[in-house]
C-alpha cells in the first residue's frame, strides 16, 4: 500500500496518540484527530510530521507501522531489560499525585488509558534517558532501540509503580511511585498514609515470590481482590504503534509529547 505524496502528521491536540492518515484503513491507528500539510512541514510544538517519501511504502524495511497489543507485564519486562529509552529532548516526568493514582484506577477498572508512540531504530541518538531515573541496562550495540514519542507520563508512572524500590537515579521521584492498594476500599493510596495491616504495596503483586508471603497476612475476601488486581494488571492490554525507520525522523527535537 503507497501513500500519496505528502506530508502527514501526528496531531496532540486532544492529548491521545494519533493516527497515520496515509496508512488507513490498513495500518490505522486510531483515537485521534488527523490533519494533512503540504510537502516541507516536519515539526512544530504539539505536531509530529512523518517526511515524505517518494513514495512512502507502509509496508517497506524503511518505513513500517506496527501496531501491537502487549500485556502490560511484557511491556514493562522490555522497560526492564532496557529495551526501552526516553530521548532526551522530552520533557521529565510531569504527573501530580492525582495523575498517578487516577491511571492505576483506569486500568484497574479495565478503561482504555490511550496508546504508547514509538519509534524503533538502530540508529542511536547521541542523549538518552532511562524510564522514570531507574538504573536500567545499556541497548547493545546494533540492537534496536525504542524511543518514547507519546505516553512517556504513562509508562514511567506504570514501570514506577511496580518497581518503586529499584535501583534510580532519582530516589525523590521514585519515592513518589510508591503506592499502595487497599483492598477493602480498591482504592489506590500513597504507601505514607496506607494502613499497611489493610494494604499491598503494588511492587508486590507482579512478582510471585513477592506476592505469595504479602497475601497470608490478608483475610479470604481481601486475597480475592488481591488475586483480581493482579491478573488486571498483569493481563491488560496495552496499545502500542511503533514506527520502524531506517534513519531519524527530521525535526526530532520539536517534538513534545506526553
Amino acid at each position: 500500500m503507497q501513500i500519496t505524496p505528502a506530508e502527514y502528521i501526528f496531531s496532540r491536540g486532544n492529548g491521545r496518540a494519533a493516527s497515520l492518515l496515509a496508512c488507513e484503513p490498513a495500518c490505522s491507528l486510531a483515537n485521534a484527530p488527523l490533519a494533512r500539510q503540504p510537502a516541507g512541514l516536519v515539526c512544530e510544538a504539539q505536531f509530529w510530521y512523518l517526511p515524505r517519501e517518494e513514495p512512502l511504502d507502509c509496508m517497506s524495511s524503511t518505513h513500517k507501522i506496527a501496531p501491537t497489543n502487549p500485556r502490560l507485564a511484557s511491556l514493562l519486562s522490555d522497560v526492564e531489560k532496557g529495551n526501552i529509552k526516553i530521548p532526551v529532548f522530552q520533557r521529565e516526568f510531569v504527573w501530580d499525585d492525582e495523575q498517578i493514582m487516577s491511571l492505576l484506577d483506569s486500568i484497574y477498572r479495565g478503561y482504555p488509558v490511550g496508546s504508547l508512540l514509538l519509534w524503533a531504530t538502530k540508529e542511536r541518538l547521541k542523549h538518552e534517558r532511562n524510564v522514570g531515573g531507574f538504573k536500567l541496562p545499556d541497548t547493545p550495540e546494533d540492537y534496536p532501540v525504542n524511543y518514547v514519542l507519546d505516553g512517556q507520563q504513562r509508562l514511567t508512572t506504570l514501570y514506577g509503580v511496580f518497581n518503586s524500590d529499584a535501583p534510580t537515579e532519582d530516589d525523590d521521584l521514585a519515592s513518589r511511585f510508591n503506592v499502595c492498594f487497599e483492598p477493602e476500599t480498591e482504592e489506590f493510596i500513597h504507601a505514607s498514609v496506607a494502613a499497611m495491616d489493610r494494604s499491598i504495596n503494588l511492587r508486590n503483586i507482579l512478582d510471585t515470590t513477592r506476592l505469595l508471603p504479602e497475601l497470608q497476612r490478608f483475610s479470604t475476601e481481601a486475597q480475592k481482590k488481591i488475586g483480581i488486581l493482579t491478573e488486571r494488571f498483569k493481563d491488560y492490554e496495552f496499545p502500542v504503534v511503533t514506527i520502524k525507520r531506517s534513519h531519524k525522523p527530521r525535526g526530532v527535537s520539536g517534538f513534545s509529547a506526553d
